[in-house]
């Protein structure tokens, strides 16, 4: 069978005597990788582990527009609320999901210069750091932030804020202005994207701001902490 011609490939007519056959015969150096060369090498992706098409989060450029893939503080809240015994008052819940097919179709139909996924610390550790890795700023507009009103209502309840929990079916991307409508569209029509938005684009500078629904800025600065307790 196909087992056995692999292992006589790996052995040769020679049999086994030892109690490390690994050894004898390189097995891994024959049919392995070693997985962080090639990531230093910047040859594989040392996430996913995919060859190709890697998308840093270091990418961003001034005048790049920030998508966000859909409502922030779903998965944060929904856990907060379950822990502080009022979830069954909500219909909130998390937004663990796959991103491949947002993530897909944003590189089919545009120029994605840089991608991250907000998880720890929600969108404003995860713009922060994109923000800080490419030496830019961010100018974000607080009324195209989706936030979903039973987030709203438990951030308001806690006292914290949702766009520094966790996120876990959502993806923050820096689109070249050019394509960012394109790709907006593309990612609306995607299962998991309907509520993607264009909330802001990269400016000079190094510091994300928002503006706010009352006209003011807001200074988004990196949480000190995460609120939600750890559950994975």
């Amino acid at each position: 069978n196909e087992f056995l011609k692999v292992l006589s490939n790996v052995r040769g007519n020679t049999r086994v005597t030892t109690d490390n056959p690994e050894e004898t015969y390189d097995a891994l150096k024959k049919y392995g990788q070693d997985l962080v060369a090639l990531a230093r090498e910047q040859k594989l992706d040392p996430v996913i582990g995919r060859k190709d098409e890697i998308v840093p989060d270091s990418g961003l450029e001034v005048g790049d527009k920030i998508i966000i893939s859909g409502s922030v503080g779903d998965h944060g809240m929904a856990i907060m609320s379950k822990r502080e015994g009022f979830g069954y008052e909500t219909e909130l819940k998390s937004d663990v999901a796959p991103i491949w097919s947002v993530v897909e179709a944003a590189k089919e139909n545009g120029n994605i210069t840089a991608m991250k996924d907000p998880t720890r610390g929600g969108i404003a550790n995860a713009l922060n750091e994109m923000a800080n890795k490419a030496s830019v700023g961010m100018l974000l507009d607080e009324e195209r932030i989706p936030v979903k009103p039973e987030v709203e209502a438990v951030s308001d309840m806690l006292g914290i804020d949702p766009f520094e929990v966790a996120n876990e079916g959502k993806v923050v991307m820096g689109v070249k202005a050019d394509t960012a409508e394109d790709v907006l569209q593309a990612i609306q029509k995607t299962k998991y994207g309907k509520d993607a938005q264009i909330i802001g684009e990269v400016v000079e500078g190094s510091q994300v701001i928002m503006e706010t629904v009352i006209g003011g800025e807001r200074l988004i600065e990196p949480p000190i902490a995460d609120p939600v307790p750890r559950v994975c």
